[in-house]
Parts: structure tokens; sequence; C-alpha cells
């Protein structure tokens, strides 16, 4: 009896020890994600009835990640101390992207592969700026992809680089989150638009 009432006090304490080194949530960066806003209108009859598949970004190990990149010369990155995205940069602009679609309503369904495993139109894009830009002086926020469509044939339909560019009100991790944002609304709106005229 007395050695288990000291194994029990002793896993006790274990766990008591364990439980103490987790991070209070005040000790964990903040997390920044994007926003894709609400539909402009209220969704019509979509311009294709099919589905578009939004395949996961490429993009270069410096931007695959949940930092947040700062260009601070040529060839030259470093990231925004304690904050992180949601998620990495490919899978958030994928999620961001998909979200832009749904609130134009160009198909009848958005989504990835695990979703649409077969078939349909396909959105393929590499991610060449997601980040803050220094290396001109002022802070720029950047956002630029190629991206090239394919019918449910595996036909490519077109091909594009689309770019946004803003500038952020200060210097908090907010603002940079703020002025991606907007670069990224601008460069998905001219994505929208072309996927819209090539479909149609």
């Amino acid at each position: 009896m007395l050695r288990q009432t000291i194994i029990a006090s002793l896993m006790g304490m274990s766990l008591t020890g364990c439980i103490s080194l987790l991070p209070s949530s005040g000790e964990l960066p903040p997390r920044l994600a994007l926003n894709a806003g609400a539909p402009s209108q209220a969704t019509s009859v979509p311009v294709q009835d099919g589905y578009l598949v939004l395949v996961d970004p490429d993009a270069a190990a410096v931007l695959n990640t949940f930092s947040v990149a700062i260009a601070t010369g040529p060839y030259q990155y470093e990231y925004l101390a304690d904050a992180e995205w949601t998620d990495r940069v490919p899978i958030l602009l994928r999620r961001f992207l998909e979200q832009r679609f749904e609130n134009d309503g160009v198909f009848a369904a958005v989504g990835d592969r695990t979703e649409f495993p077969l078939g349909g139109h396909a959105l393929y894009t590499d991610i060449r700026a997601f980040h803050l830009d220094r290396t001109g002086g002022d802070t720029v926020a950047r956002v630029a992809y190629g991206a090239r469509l394919m019918n449910e044939k595996g036909k490519v339909l077109g091909t594009r680089v689309f770019s946004g560019s803003a500038a952020p009100n200060g210097s908090s991790r907010e603002e940079a989150a703020r002025a991606l944002n907007d670069a990224a609304r601008q460069a998905s709106d001219e994505t929208v638009a072309w996927v819209r005229e090539l479909v149609e």
C-alpha cells in the first residue's frame, strides 16, 4: 500500500513538472492570418458548372515557412520577430485564393486535390514574393506569383504572373499583415478576373 502511494505521488509530481514546462498563452508568438473578405455580391449562376482545383503553390524554402519574411538586401532575407502566420505561406495563399474564387462564384465549387482528386480545371501557382521589402528604404509589402490554368483535359489555357503591393502604416506586426493582405487581394482580384475570361 505504501509503495502504491509513493508511485502515485511520483507520477503526480512528474505530470505537474511537465505541465509547468508548457508556455502560457502570453509567451506564444501572435498568429497572423489573411482575410479574403466577404462576397461582393449575391452568388449568381456560376460561369462553369464544374469545379476549380487550387494546387498547393510552389515556393522557395525562404518563403515556405510560418515566418513573415523581410527582404533586407539583394538576395538577403530576415524574419519578423515575435510573429508567425497561421500556416505555411503556400497553404495560406492557396486557402486565400480558394476563398476569393468562392466569393466571386466563377465555378460551382472550389477546392484542393484532397477534395477533387481527379478532373476539373486546375490552377497551378509558384510564389515569387510574399514578404516585406525594405531594400529601397521605405517598407513595402509585396506579393507575386506565377499562374498556369489547365482545363479538365490537361490543356494549358493560359499563363501569367500576378503581383500586388501595399505600404504598411507603421511598423507593427498587425500593419505588416494588413499590408500583405492588401497586396494579396490586388493580385487575387486580377487572378479571378483572368480565370473568368479564360473559362467564359
